[in-house]
């Protein structure tokens, strides 16, 4: 018997943005997907967060075509809003209501939306998923990334491809993140790096384990020569 305890956690929602709520035509997939946001940010005291796909389908059941079809549906209405810049999309509820367009004329999702799209989803589509889109990015594994790119090395006061170096980063087991934060710091210490010579993208210094050189001091000074 499920009995739920405000104490064991809830969502924050402004009343007035429950009754704006009361007045959206939505169907009951994009409700589905609505909420999930709002666990997932609101839930958390967040305005946005990283949610990917494959967290979309398991919190709703949703295969991937329907899922997408009405993410797109909730943007272009400006219910929701997304970050497509980096490798996972972030995405919140667009909090000023009146720009929602709550109208349901000419809205296909809503239309189209049946049961057959929950009958039709299996666990296949979950199980087809890629190695790279299983992995979802915890706020655990982003606080962990972003110690890393900020005390990496800089090259001519640049850091390339910051969306590949989390595909990297994301690759390595999270028990070990607390070792590549310190690599990158011994890295970015070590006396040809600070003085301009031979730096590493941080992509290939993630990939092939080489961080994994760097995570001793002792060896950061045998590789200046300053120390065997």
């Amino acid at each position: 018997m499920a009995s739920p305890q405000k104490e064991n956690g809830f969502t924050s929602i402004a009343n007035e943005l429950a009754e704006a709520f009361q007045r959206l035509h939505l169907s009951g997939n994009q409700w589905r997907l609505l909420w999930v946001i709002l666990r997932l940010t609101y839930g958390w005291n967040k305005k946005t967060d990283y949610i990917s796909l494959t967290t979309f389908e398991k919190c709703t059941g949703l295969n991937r075509w329907n899922l997408k079809q009405n993410l797109d549906d909730l943007f272009h209405r400006e219910i929701i809003i997304r970050d497509n810049s980096g490798y996972i999309i972030k995405y919140g509820l667009q909090k000023d209501y009146t720009k929602w367009k709550t109208s349901i004329k000419n809205n296909t999702s809503i239309k189209n939306d049946t049961a057959t799209g929950i009958k039709n989803n299996t666990k296949t589509s979950i199980k087809n998923d890629t190695h790279k889109r299983q992995k979802t990015i915890k706020n655990t594994d982003m606080s962990s990334f972003d110690e890393f790119w900020k005390v990496y090395p800089s090259r001519n006061g640049r850091k390339l491809e910051k969306d590949e170096s989390l595909k990297a980063f994301i690759r390595i087991r999270r028990e070990e993140f607390e070792n590549v934060v310190r690599a990158a710091k011994n890295y970015a210490e070590s006396k040809d790096v600070q003085n301009g010579i031979g730096i590493r993208d941080p992509k290939r210094f993630l990939k092939n384990d080489y961080w994994k050189e760097w995570v001793d001091a002792v060896r950061k000074k045998r590789f200046d020569g300053s120390s065997y």
